[in-house]
């Protein structure tokens, strides 16, 4: 069985019919360890958000739950979901750390199979969100607003 992280975002308005949740595939199971990369990789991409119309941020992510049914949700973890020109979709989870940023959710379950079958996949995405701007559609990094208020 397929292990998932619950994504819980929050709709335009407060309420809980405008919420809508994904399910990301462990990546743990896909990829048989977690994979990191340096935050200054990370924050590449959030400088991206300044200089691309298609590049958004925002603060809707409402509850992170583990494979473990643990509460994640006070943790800095950032969704990011993306669309590219052919109607594909992408998407992280990234748990962020001072030095690291790890993926520990991958999303939909298409994009999981395809890393899981070639993990240059993975590279290809990373490297087009941040070097081939004009390939997406749009690309958001979803944060929960601890990340920047605290608690």
């Amino acid at each position: 069985m397929t292990r998932k992280w619950n994504i819980v975002f929050e709709g335009p308005t407060p309420g809980v019919a405008e919420n809508f949740e994904i399910e990301f595939v462990d990546a743990k199971d896909v990829l048989g360890n977690y994979l990191g990369f340096k935050t200054t990789v990370f924050n590449e991409l959030l400088g991206m958000i300044n200089v691309n119309e298609n590049y958004y941020s925002e603060l809707t992510l409402k509850n992170i739950t583990s494979p473990e049914k643990e509460n994640f949700s006070d943790k800095p973890i950032v969704a990011l979901l993306a669309l590219d020109k052919n109607k594909l979709k992408f998407g992280l989870l990234l748990l962020i750390t001072e030095e690291d940023t790890v993926i520990i959710g991958l999303w939909p379950s298409s994009f999981a199979q395809a890393i899981k079958e070639d993990e240059n996949v993975l590279l290809g995405t990373l490297t087009a969100l941040l070097r081939d701007p004009e390939n997406w559609e749009r690309v958001d990094v979803i944060m929960p607003a601890v990340m920047l208020y605290g608690e």
